[in-house]
């Protein structure tokens, strides 16, 4: 009885352990699918987060719009997206996607976002090269 009790308590630990594992593949491509807008950005700004002590938080992506693949966005919008982002402070562990570092989002000139209101879906950024 306190065999299974173990077996029981051991297999429901291992169960809600990979709970909070990255998400698969194909379940970012199914969000981005249903994304409400798809944008290219010309990148103006990256805001980070609010506190320096923090790891994580989010970061606004301010730009003008250069291309709208969906969404009521026009060429030409000066617009503001939130993100989850990640500082040098962050600590990885388990989970599923926390965010883009705050120095990659501020490298980047040009970037097509994958959105649903102000705020981009997890892994709905791609960087695009300046032609």
């Amino acid at each position: 009885m306190i065999r299974r009790a173990l077996l029981a308590g051991g297999l429901l630990v291992f169960i809600t352990a990979g709970a909070g594992a990255e998400l698969p593949p194909h379940a970012y491509e199914q969000a981005r699918a249903e994304a409400a807008a798809v944008v290219l950005l010309e990148v103006e700004q990256v805001g980070g987060p609010g506190r320096r002590n923090v790891g994580s938080g989010l970061c606004r992506i301010v730009g003008r719009v250069v291309a709208v693949e969906r969404g009521s966005a026009r060429v030409g919008d000066r617009v503001v997206y939130l993100t989850d982002c990640l500082t040098s402070r962050y600590k990885p562990m388990p989970g599923p996607f926390p965010g883009y570092r705050v120095d990659y989002l501020r490298s980047q000139k040009r970037l097509k976002l994958w959105v649903n209101g102000d705020r981009v879906i997890a892994r709905g950024i791609e960087e695009v090269p300046v032609q």
